[in-house]
């Protein structure tokens, strides 16, 4: 079964309101660790898809999966090298600042 990528934040809210209400319900015995695993793998597929930040929005996170009107594949390409330089930025600094606590 394919997931409508129009349908991703919704399918999203209900594999978490199902693993919520699983363990807050004691119902967690009623399903396999492996059950219960797919589920939060599925949640994790589902955010590489469909990024959120850390306040749960997804913002201007954009994919070319991701469902958002009005996105175009150079606009994609745009926020894909901005991310990339950012991330850049953020490995060299951080391996500047090990050096620099610990040396070479």
């Amino acid at each position: 079964m394919l997931i409508d990528v129009g349908d991703l934040k919704s399918a999203r809210e209900l594999l978490c309101t199902a693993q919520n209400a699983l363990a807050r319900d004691g119902m967690r015995n009623s399903l396999s660790e492996g059950q219960q695993e797919r589920i939060g793998v599925l949640i994790e597929q589902i955010d590489i898809l469909r990024p959120l930040g850390s306040n749960g929005k997804h913002g201007d996170r954009h994919t070319l999966w991701c469902g958002c009107d009005g996105i175009v594949q150079d606009d994609l390409w745009e926020i894909v090298n901005e991310n990339m330089l950012t991330r850049a930025i953020h490995i060299h600094n951080s391996r500047e600042d090990v050096m620099t606590r610990y040396g070479s």
